[in-house]
């Protein structure tokens, strides 16, 4: 379990040095989208336990900016894309640095005890 839990914050420590900004809810919709590549904001939220709202805003935040003139500050580590089968569905994938932050993570957590 100690091993676990020092993962877990060397984990988050790797998030944060890439970008102090990402706080702990975005921080676990980019985990969930690392584990379900392509799900839709709906089962994101289902996952992540709240509300599509506010999981949509994670998104949002965590994507690449649309806009020079967009207000929100954007990390660059997931992509959003329309459902080609259902045109209301957003699916929600890892940009190259997304994968790249997943990859930091995954070696944090093969490591020896």
């Amino acid at each position: 379990m100690a091993y676990a839990c020092r993962a877990l914050l060397q984990s988050v420590s790797a998030v944060w040095q890439r970008d102090r900004d990402i706080n702990l809810r975005s921080l676990v919709v980019f985990l969930c989208v690392c584990e379900n590549e392509g799900i839709r904001i709906k089962e994101l939220a289902y996952t992540c336990r709240t509300n599509e709202a506010s999981v949509s805003r994670s998104v949002q935040a965590l994507c690449l900016p649309s806009s020079r003139r967009c207000s929100v500050r954007h990390h660059g580590l997931l992509r959003v894309f329309q459902s080609q089968d259902d045109r209301r569905n957003r699916l929600v994938f890892l940009t190259e640095d997304g994968k790249q932050l997943r990859s930091e993570i995954d070696t944090i957590f093969d490591a020896p005890a």
